[in-house]
């Protein structure tokens, strides 16, 4: 973007099913925005941020650790 601007997206999803030591019951996505300034050739920026904008990224899961096994919903 012009004059040191910037801009970033980030969007994400988890299906349901197995990963590593957790079971996700039901799926999630997120989607976060970023907007930022530079200045002083990129020696300084200010940025404000926007984090899980639909408010979509809570899981249903089940975490498991050795002998302990905690439900998230």
């Amino acid at each position: 973007m012009p004059l040191g601007f910037g801009l970033d997206i980030d969007l994400g999803a988890d299906t349901p099913g197995d990963n590593e030591n957790a079971y996700v019951a039901e799926g999630c996505w997120y989607a976060n925005v970023g907007f930022y300034k530079s200045f002083f050739d990129e020696r300084l920026s200010i940025r404000l941020q926007a984090d899980d904008l639909f408010n979509s990224s809570a899981a249903k899961a089940v975490l498991y650790s050795g002998n302990r096994v905690m439900a998230v919903n």
